[in-house]
């Protein structure tokens, strides 16, 4: 990602990621999500790390959907993949050409999107329908709560358990937690979503 919370220069930026990927020594993944980091990082950038250090790839994340069809042409035409953080819309992403999707939703509904990306990517068989509408009403529901909180509240509902938040949360927010936990695993019910497998930690 780009450094938080004071503005950055592009070239900032691409000093940044350089930076990241000499100490590294490894093919990179960008991150770019202004709506949370506050600065974009915009193609020139993209193409500008490209000339200089291995890319393997990019997550693009947050309102401005359209530019993954930008980020999607440079990428085929530098061949390093793109992901999408936007699950609630990967049909939609699939047909742009993205590569897959790093998403919150994995974490909840991981066969829903795997079943989109057989589909919409592998050629299998069946249809996109439901998994997408299923995938909207869980993200609709998780939007009542910020990020990460909400995802957390979601893997609790399917039988995780995501611990303790590191962050304060205020009594008003555990209680949305507390109906997101509810709603949700009356929804899994309905759609006969088993639990997760309990986690067994590997003997000592």
């Amino acid at each position: 990602m780009t450094p938080g919370f004071y503005p950055s220069s592009q070239d900032d930026v691409l000093a940044h990621f350089l930076h990241a990927a000499d100490a590294a020594a490894l093919p990179t993944f960008l991150y770019n999500f202004p709506d949370l980091t506050g600065t974009r990082i915009n193609s020139e950038t993209v193409a500008a790390f490209c000339d200089r250090a291995p890319m393997a790839g990019i997550k693009q994340n947050g309102r401005e959907f359209e530019y993954h069809r930008e980020l999607i042409a440079l990428g085929r035409e530098r061949a390093f993949a793109v992901f999408s953080g936007s699950d609630t819309r990967l049909p939609e992403v699939f047909a742009l050409g993205a590569a897959g999707c790093i998403g919150g939703l994995v974490n909840i509904v991981p066969e829903l999107i795997v079943h989109l990306y057989q589909v919409c990517c592998e050629g299998a068989d069946g249809e996109i329908h439901v998994a997408f509408e299923r995938l909207r009403d869980v993200g609709a529901v998780l939007d009542r709560l910020n990020f990460p909180l909400n995802v957390a509240a979601g893997m609790e509902a399917r039988g995780l358990a995501p611990g303790a938040p590191k962050a304060i949360v205020s009594p008003a927010s555990a209680k949305i937690y507390k109906g997101i936990v509810s709603e949700l695993r009356q929804l899994f019910a309905a759609w006969e979503l088993k639990p997760a497998p309990a986690v067994v930690a590997p003997a000592a």
